[in-house]
């Protein structure tokens, strides 16, 4: 190991930031701002990148379970006292999960000591003098990995906790895992390791098999495999990845018939654990947009420019919350369905009851996500908001609440929208009514109460479709920008990934027809701030097509937030991975 003047060095042991009990991972309704922000980062000393083990930086090796920090803590602490006969303090702390070890040289220190404690960022390695700190290395080494360790070969600290038998342990038991850096970091060509491990609390759990389902993006191809699981972890080593993609593990834990283990908590659609690395992510590209995609969405602008409010309703309702004004909206469009029942855009309106051509407010529209039963939106409330949300489908939403025939008729009549692309379409033309409507009538033309800034499009799932679809659009239709574009787990992302590889959509073949509601090919004519949310495990928004979407927006601020161990509905509380790009302009 080189030596580079005085150490200011970071041994940085990242955990899969796995939480103390299992929480969820649902993406959050944009509509809910987190409680807390995320901290500012802090400055770190310069690592030395010439401290590596088994050629590979000491910054990327981690933990694979909570307690580790705490275990490998007593480990060091141990091994530096019988070596040099020192006292060391106890830590007052555990080690937080995702927090980092620091090994320093510290001259305040006496020149035989070393000091081991926790203090709000870090484990801490304390040593008077470079040689010292030099030993303390290789103790470190020799505790974590035995006397006779390779050091040509890999190191894991993960290796070094004993696995007890499942059966054994009680409590919530569990997989995690992750990549062997930041999931979204590796180049292509790069060789990853992918582990997963089985706990409870602080305990690594031996079980018969892991069963893994993976997809390769880079070959197209996918696999299932049934690897030991008696050490309570597995790494699964990624090669060759030749194009930007994704790999995706899903796992299980199974007995000796390889059956599913049902006392470990699922995370996301049947299995124990759900995720993806990438590779290139900065590469990702939307697949194929149509030839007319542009005329295509200027003809619809077109009809929405020439639709008059006539006939529009908004009445106000009784039932409403403290401190607002709730409306039922209602306009009519140009076209009627095929059984000639009329084709309105629908929502609800609130209004803080506060709001005034003084005290102006911001305007925010939310759309459905998708569901076969076809529910009817409640109102949102947003603080110093008007917040309107948009029925995804065009029916009279307060006579269905009274007349169930006339409700069961409209749900029979909808049926599988989600195989229809011309109704998709037309969603998109009654969401593109409500933006104008609000800018309308809070703007200047209107009661003026519009603060001429903040207009928020946000959604989940198709609800994050329908928010990009009119993002995109708004000004075209009314002149004004959107603010901000909030979505999370994006629905119809990269409609034809799954032609050149990507992982398999789970949608039904019309889709592949969805080119022009694709939100990665509405990307490019994006004007506003953009913020997602997306999950590494999502077997319906694939990690690529999200990607795809965001790297497809260009000259504007953005982030992309990623969760591990999480898809579509949720997941067991994971890493969390953000990419973010100011504005070019």
């Amino acid at each position: 190991m080189k030596k580079k003047g005085i150490f200011r060095l970071i041994l940085a042991l990242l955990t899969l930031a796995i939480l103390l009990s299992v929480v969820s991972c649902t993406p959050k309704d944009p509509a809910e701002p987190d409680s807390k922000p995320d901290p500012e980062p802090q400055e770190e000393p310069e690592a030395d990148t010439n401290l590596t083990i088994g050629g590979k930086s000491i910054a990327n090796h981690k933990i694979l379970f909570p307690q580790g920090q705490n275990e490998l803590a007593l480990k060091i602490r141990s091994a530096i006292s019988s070596a040099y006969d020192l006292t060391l303090p106890t830590t007052t702390t555990d080690p937080e999960n995702g927090k980092v070890v620091w090994l320093r040289v510290d001259p305040q220190q006496s020149p035989a000591s070393c000091r081991v404690y926790v203090d709000e960022r870090a484990l801490i390695l304390s040593v008077h003098n470079e040689a010292f700190l030099n030993d303390v290395v290789n103790l470190f080494k020799t505790t974590l990995e035995g006397e006779k360790m390779d050091y040509s070969s890999d190191f894991s600290i993960s290796k070094n906790f004993e696995a007890v038998p499942y059966q054994n342990v009680s409590g919530t038991k569990k997989l995690t895992g992750d990549g062997d850096k930041n999931p979204l970091f590796y180049a292509v060509g790069e060789t990853a390791v992918f582990s997963v491990a089985a706990i409870a609390g602080d305990k690594l759990l031996s079980v018969p098999y892991f069963q893994l389902d993976i997809w390769n993006e880079s070959t197209g191809t996918g696999e299932t495999l049934y690897l030991d699981g008696s050490k309570g972890y597995i790494e699964y080593t990624v090669e060759n990845f030749s194009k930007p993609g994704f790999f995706y593990l899903n796992a299980n834990v199974c007995d000796g018939d390889k059956k599913k283990i049902s006392s470990f908590a699922d995370s996301a659609d049947g299995y124990h654990f759900v995720g993806s690395i990438g590779f290139g992510t900065d590469q990702i590209r939307p697949t194929e947009i149509p030839s007319d995609f542009d005329s295509y969405w200027d003809s619809v602008v077109t009809a929405v420019d020439m639709q008059n409010s006539i006939g529009m309703k908004l009445e106000k309702l009784d039932k409403t919350q403290s401190g607002y004004v709730t409306y039922y909206w209602e306009t009519p469009t140009a076209n009627v369905h095929t059984d000639n029942e009329p084709n309105v855009a629908a929502g609800y309106l609130t209004v803080p009851t506060s709001a005034n051509e003084t005290n102006k407010i911001g305007l925010r529209i939310t759309f459905q996500a998708h569901d076969g039963e076809i529910p009817i939106p409640d109102p949102v409330y947003k603080e110093n908001t008007a917040t309107l949300i948009v029925c995804a489908h065009g029916f009279d939403l307060e006579k269905a609440k009274t007349n169930m025939m006339y409700y069961a008729k409209q749900k029979d009549r909808i049926g599988n929208y989600i195989e229809k692309p011309d109704y998709v379409k037309e969603m998109i033309k009654r969401d593109l009514l409500g933006a104008r409507f609000l800018l309308e009538y809070f703007g200047s033309s209107g009661n003026n109460y519009w603060d001429g800034k903040t207009f928020v499009v946000a959604g989940n799932s198709m609800g994050a479709m329908q928010s990009t679809a009119v993002a995109a659009l708004t000004k075209e239709v009314t002149g004004t920008d959107v603010s901000l574009l909030d979505i999370g787990i994006p629905f119809l992302c990269d409609t034809k990934g799954g032609a050149i590889g990507r992982k398999p959509r789970t949608w039904p073949n019309k889709l592949q027809e969805l080119g022009y509601v694709d939100p990665a090919n509405f990307a490019s004519k994006l004007t506003c701030k953009v913020q997602i949310n997306a999950a590494l495990g999502d077997k319906y928004c694939p990690a690529s097509g999200v990607m795809a979407l965001y790297n497809a927006a260009v000259n504007v601020e953005k982030s992309i937030t990623f969760r591990q161990n999480a898809s579509h509905g949720g997941g067991n509380g994971g890493g969390k991975y953000q990419l973010s790009e100011p504005s070019n302009q």
